[in-house]
Order: C-alpha cells, then sequence, then structure tokens
C-alpha cells in the first residue's frame, strides 16, 4: 500500500498509511503566535488520512503532530509498504448531507 514516512532529523517518526484512505498529507506549519523572531515561532509537523468508515461516517486518523524546532530536518517519502504504523489518534465523524438531499 502507498504509504509516507516520516523523519525527524534522522529518526523515523511514523509510516503513515491505510489501505482505504482517500488521501495522506503532511503539514509542516510555522505559526507566529505573536513572536516576533524566528525562534519563538510556533512550529510543527503533522501527518493524517481520511477514509470513508461506512455511508454515514468518516474517519481522520493521524499518526505524526510533534512540536519540531528552528534547524530540524525533515526527510518525507512515499514508500510501497506491507503495514503502517498505527495511528495515535482516530475520530469519526457524520458524513455530511448533500444539501439537495
Amino acid at each position: 500500500m502507498l504509504a509516507l514516512e516520516i523523519r525527524v532529523n534522522g529518526e523515523l517518526r511514523a509510516i503513515c498509511g491505510d489501505a482505504a484512505l482517500d488521501f495522506l498529507s503532511v503539514w509542516i506549519k510555522a505559526a507566529r503566535n505573536g513572536a516576533s523572531a524566528a525562534q519563538d515561532f510556533d512550529l510543527t509537523i503533522q501527518c493524517q488520512g481520511h477514509r470513508k468508515v461506512d455511508a454515514e461516517l468518516d474517519e481522520v486518523l493521524k499518526w505524526v503532530h510533534a512540536r519540531v524546532k528552528l534547524g530540524d530536518e525533515f526527510s518525507i517519502r512515499f514508500v510501497d509498504v506491507d503495514r503502517t504504523h498505527q495511528p495515535i489518534d482516530r475520530q469519526t465523524y457524520p458524513r455530511p448531507v448533500p444539501p439537495d438531499a
């Protein structure tokens, strides 16, 4: 299955993926939150995916959500694997009903 391998400073953080995912993404974010100097920004990395559970439910799966610091190095690559790591978080929610339904 298609997965994302996430490394921070050479350390494997997770192999993220699920055979039923609709999408898989990595976010690397720098939030100012009032900071003026680069070292004071809120820096995070996150990997998550989305899948349909059934006709009424969707699920968001999260494998990585970590604060990082200025100068950290990231390695993100697509891989084809038989197994992935278990998500650290799962949240189901009702699928939106189309307006014309």
